[in-house]
């Protein structure tokens, strides 16, 4: 059983379109030097390939050349780590050592928004119209490049901030990304070579299991997701 240890600092979802897309030309590749010029079936099935139409949109010029958009405040603390991770992972990718070589940054930081476990329990207010909110005023700030969301148990709302981001910018789903490298990790092709199912383990907080957000994500990825 492969585990992953699903938490709001995972900032895959800043720095994974590009390797997203090395993947995808490497198959391309691959495919074009088919003598019938044409997918397999497991290249034409592939779950890395699961809700990649973000990824063409962001892949057209350099990452540090963007401005992300995040969704913040879902609790504060979390924010402030996830933007420290992705400093630290531009330093790490982009060997980043003075200020112009790092990521340009917006956040809508929003710690009133209610909380997402009662509001997906259906015992408090509904914060869906709140991320929405969030996500217009980034969107017509006409700044941002893409919308990341600082939390995953928020995520089980990614409908009301698509309806905010109004088809004009790409929403990134952390949810997704980190699935999408679980199956690259796992070269998941729905099961090993002794026909056993992959399996991944998932702790994570408990309004986040109840949505069943990367339980239905890894089942996209015909990765069968274990609760302890």
């Amino acid at each position: 059983i492969f585990y992953v240890l699903f938490c709001t600092c995972m900032c895959l979802a800043i720095h994974n379109p590009s390797e997203a897309q090395y993947h995808r030309s490497f198959r391309i590749k691959k495919q074009e030097q088919n003598m019938d010029n044409s997918p397999t079936r497991d290249q034409a099935a592939s779950p890395v390939d699961s809700k990649d139409e973000n990824w063409e949109k962001l892949t057209s010029k350099r990452l540090t050349d963007k401005t992300v958009g995040i969704l913040g405040g879902l609790g504060p603390e979390a924010t402030v780590h996830f933007l420290s991770r992705i400093l630290a992972r531009t330093v790490n990718l982009y060997h980043a050592s003075i200020d112009q070589q790092h990521i340009p940054i917006i956040i809508q930081h929003n710690p009133t928004v209610p909380n997402r476990n009662d509001a997906i329990d259906g015992v408090g207010t509904n914060c869906g119209p709140h991320l929405r909110d969030m996500t217009s005023s980034l969107v017509k700030s006409g700044a941002v490049d893409f919308i990341v969301l600082a939390c995953n148990t928020a995520h089980a709302f990614q409908s009301y901030i698509e309806e905010g981001c109004e088809n004009k910018v790409p929403f990134v789903s952390m949810i997704d990304v980190t699935c999408n490298e679980v199956a690259k990790r796992m070269n998941v092709r729905g099961s090993d070579n002794n026909g056993r199912k992959r399996k991944c383990g998932i702790l994570a907080g408990g309004g986040c299991i109840r949505a069943n957000l990367f339980q239905n994500s890894l089942l996209q990825r015909h990765i069968e997701p274990i609760i302890p």
